[in-house]
């Protein structure tokens, strides 16, 4: 019997910030729960540290380079294969609600252009939008929220669903707090007007995923994507999950004193807003809201969790947890993301629940390149699914950058020898068992090797260190052999509107 899936992913999230990963302070009781009942694998990386090129991998299996979308602003390629495009012609339904970003949200011809949305140009994505036959849309995050969800809200709930606000003008949905900039964006003052937990996006997003299992005809094998916009700057939370942590109380990264880093003090400062300018209580304040976000998070994965056991459905159905990137949160003195590559920017959640699977905690490298494979793997759908349709750009011997994390979950395959690769505009970053090496072909940038075993809190950069040479030299080869590998010149590079 093929299984379904249920793909829970959520927005700039450290893999730390779960109990379940052993975070002091973060209380994730159902997310803790799916880990108990599956394998959470804890050093696992995305494919790039921005939202549209990683989600675009996400939904591709393909590195940035691969599909084409290395930035934000660029659109993914309608006609790009995707995971859902394969199992919607293998019979499966599939379905999205909550955020996608596989288009920008604001400018051009975009599905996902949040003016053409509050104009009322754009009422619904279209049809087999990326393969996925079915959409409940979600777009921006907090106080710039646009799509299905924003327009449910106004016509549910005008009075809720605010429209002054002066920053965004008219049509848009503000439920959530009178806002001041602080250093331009994300930090946001504390006396907050809420929206009720019910009526939040969140609780929306869970209650659309659940109403499409909910009409699927008896047997009909389903994909569904569950997107929280959530814990992504701005950084506020709803009643109660806005008021559930103690700022004074928190456990402040034990890098947020920047005493020694592989990046100088003078270059991390040139990374403007993403440098934190505020002070201890300010911190506290932004990780107290972002805790709170992911809580509220946690309780609906958690309600989505008990609905699929009391259809009869979790016991046939594929479970994971995954985040498009990670967020400094005032590790290394930064918050939000720049092109410095630590491992809070990097290594985000992943969870991996499967019928019969084992359980128990990996701690073996892995990728978000890794989400397509396993998936097609579980649906018995062939990697050659995945090519290009058109004929001229068929490749021969084609697979996926990617492994699927099959093997693994049901026998506990050795994957020691596995590395992550990340992009982000001229940076190559590998990711070994041991060690992590970061180059920047600019020659702008600052290359970097840390020893992770040793150096965990990559505070020692051993680039130009006598005794790491020749560990060097063999990082370089191996990152060369896996960019050749990631990049094959053989796929096509998909300009925007070309």
């Amino acid at each position: 019997m093929r299984p379904n899936f249920l793909i829970f992913c959520v927005d700039q999230m450290q893999a730390y910030c779960m109990s379940c990963s052993g975070h002091p302070d973060v209380q994730t009781p159902n997310l803790d729960r799916l880990a108990g009942d599956g394998v959470l694998f804890r050093r696992n990386y995305c494919s790039h540290p921005v939202c549209q090129p990683s989600r675009s991998s996400l939904i591709t299996g393909l590195t940035p380079s691969q599909h084409g979308v290395i930035q934000n602003g660029m659109s993914l390629s309608e006609e790009m294969p995707t995971v859902t495009g394969a199992l919607s012609e293998a019979g499966y339904r599939t379905h999205a609600a909550g955020k996608l970003h596989l288009q920008p949200f604001s400018g051009g011809d975009s599905w996902e252009n949040r003016h053409r949305w509050y104009s009322g140009e754009v009422t619904h994505l279209p049809e087999g939008y990326y393969g996925f036959g079915e959409t409940d849309y979600v777009g921006g995050h907090v106080n710039y929220v646009c799509g299905d969800y924003r327009n449910w809200l106004e016509e549910e709930y005008p009075d809720v669903a605010q429209k002054d606000h002066p920053e965004y003008g008219p049509s848009t949905c503000v439920p959530y707090a009178q806002f001041s900039a602080y250093q331009n964006f994300g930090y946001q003052t504390w006396k907050i007007d809420q929206i009720p937990a019910e009526l939040h996006y969140n609780h929306w997003i869970a209650d659309r995923t659940m109403a499409f299992i909910d009409r699927l005809d008896e047997g009909e094998n389903f994909f569904a994507w569950c997107s929280f916009p959530d814990p992504h700057h701005p950084f506020v939370a709803c009643k109660p999950y806005s008021e559930m942590y103690d700022p004074a109380s928190l456990t402040l990264p034990e890098t947020y004193v920047v005493d020694e880093n592989p990046t100088p003090d003078s270059l991390l400062r040139k990374v403007g807003p993403a440098w934190f300018s505020g002070d201890e209580e300010d911190l506290r304040q932004v990780m107290a809201q972002t805790y709170g976000m992911i809580s509220h998070i946690d309780d609906n994965v958690g309600r989505a969790i008990d609905f699929l056991q009391a259809k009869g459905l979790y016991d046939n159905t594929v479970v994971a947890f995954i985040a498009d990137h990670g967020e400094y949160l005032g590790s290394h003195h930064l918050w939000l993301k720049t092109p410095y590559q630590w491992e809070e920017l990097l290594r985000v959640p992943c969870i991996w629940r499967v019928p019969g699977g084992q359980i128990g905690i990996c701690d073996d490298v892995v990728s978000n390149l890794d989400l397509v494979p396993t998936v097609l793997d579980y649906a018995g759908v062939d990697q050659m699914a995945m090519r290009f349709r058109r004929e001229d750009w068929a490749v021969e011997g084609f697979e996926l950058p990617g492994w699927s994390l099959g093997a693994f979950i049901n026998d506990g395959a050795d994957m020691s020898d596995r590395a992550a690769f990340v992009e982000m505009g001229s940076m190559r970053t590998l990711i070994t068992e041991r060690y992590k090496i970061v180059v920047d072909a600019s020659g702008i940038g600052h290359n970097v090797l840390v020893d992770l075993e040793n150096d965990p809190r990559e505070k020692v950069n051993l680039w130009d260190r006598s005794e790491a040479r020749d560990v060097k030299a063999e990082l370089l080869t191996r990152l060369m052999r896996e960019s050749i590998r990631c990049t094959r010149m053989d796929n096509p590079k998909i300009t925007p509107g070309a």
